[in-house]
């Protein structure tokens, strides 16, 4: 990334300071596409139609990008014009795109990567993870990894703990009948309103993914506030995560009970900002159906 000079960077703070619609970060957490149908397996990749999704709101963010960093810019329609502010849009910020640990969160960051380069946006401006990398070599799509890789989310922003090395209890969430007993609709839900007592050793509670939750969130603040208050861009953080931290959050955020939520829709999430220290973090949906949700419960 090109240094500013220290006048350069001075000014950039300042304008912060006067203008505190400027974060210093934006996150945004986003559920993967649909993916293939057995939900037993790990490796699980996206479909056509989740692979769809992925564009059309991935295409949403980088409209976004835009509309923030080139406020006057308004022809959306015209293709070289769309392509040239994209490029300059992205020029102007640090991005990274960033997976779970999953096949499937790994080839939708992939496929981030794509739709940018192919609007010309350098490849060598967007950081990702050494396990996207991973993915994208495995698959043919390159012959090396490159050393910049950068580390991923994993753990921080994964699904239920546990849930994959239990697959007797993930069964009885899929049961229509033990649905209908706690009052959910799907299977997530069936997770978040199951008596926490009962969710057998080793898989997360929803008690426990909120203090998960809660604590990245603390820590997100921090960064922002401390170590990117003098960063010479604004850093956008594209985190590919999965329905049941991400519908945890937008429950939390939105103040909207879980049950009346339900589970966010695929390639859909929410936006977060992050300002200066001490400033509390923004937030709102993304995707067209969040939004619809979101504004009918709220």
């Amino acid at each position: 990334m090109p240094e500013r000079g220290s006048s350069e960077i001075l000014g950039h703070i300042e304008s912060k300071e006067t203008e505190k619609e400027i974060p210093n970060l934006t996150a945004y957490l986003i559920r993967h596409g649909e993916s293939e149908t057995d939900k037993t397996n790990a490796n699980r990749g996206l479909t056509e139609r989740g692979r769809e999704q992925v564009a059309i709101n991935f295409k949403e963010i980088i409209d976004q990008i835009i509309k923030d960093e080139l406020p006057d810019f308004d022809n959306f329609q015209d293709e070289n014009k769309y392509r040239t502010a994209v490029q300059k849009a992205l020029a102007q910020v640090e991005l990274h795109l960033t997976d779970s640990g999953t096949d499937r969160t790994a080839e939708q960051a992939w496929q981030e990567r794509q739709m940018l380069i192919e609007l010309g946006v350098d490849p060598d401006t967007i950081t990702m993870p050494q396990s996207a990398y991973q993915w994208a070599l495995e698959n043919d799509k390159i012959e090396t990894i490159p050393k910049n890789a950068g580390p991923g989310i994993k753990k921080r922003l994964a699904g239920v703990g546990g849930m994959s090395t239990n697959p007797d209890f993930r069964k009885q969430l899929d049961d229509q009948e033990y649905q209908q007993s706690v009052g959910a609709k799907d299977m997530l839900i069936a997770w978040a309103l199951t008596d926490e007592d009962t969710i057998p050793e080793g898989v997360e509670t929803q008690t426990q993914m909120k203090k998960r939750l809660n604590k990245s969130l603390s820590s997100v603040e921090r960064v922002a506030g401390k170590k990117l208050d003098q960063h010479p861009k604004r850093v956008i953080y594209v985190a590919n995560s999965h329905a049941s931290i991400i519908t945890l959050a937008a429950s939390s955020e939105f103040d909207v009970p879980i049950e009346k939520l339900g589970e966010i829709d695929n390639a859909e999430g929410i936006r977060f900002d992050f300002y200066g220290e001490g400033t509390a973090h923004t937030s709102e949906p993304l995707g067209k159906h969040t939004k619809a949700k979101i504004a009918s419960l709220t």
